[in-house]
């Protein structure tokens, strides 16, 4: 048994909810299960540090000189 298996073993004893739903949707018998694992939780549920990623865009967003006030708000709600 590879290392790749023991943590694939290991996230499906631990992942409960809707995260272990996705464990449904997958190939059990597939040699990159660990992988696809992790892609379908990151497209299910977000980058792990999207929440941080987007809190320091927003901190470092600044109005540009030819920014309405309008146009600023605009560009921070993605955010």
């Amino acid at each position: 048994m590879d290392n790749d298996d023991l943590k694939t073993q290991h996230l499906q004893l631990v992942l409960g909810g809707s995260a272990a739903e996705i464990l449904k949707e997958l190939n059990d018998s597939s040699p990159a299960l660990y992988q696809n694992i992790w892609n379908s939780l990151k497209r299910r549920f977000g980058e792990i540090d999207e929440a941080r990623a987007a809190v320091t865009k927003f901190e470092h967003r600044r109005q540009h000189d030819a920014e309405s006030v309008v146009e600023f708000e605009q560009a921070l709600k993605p955010l």
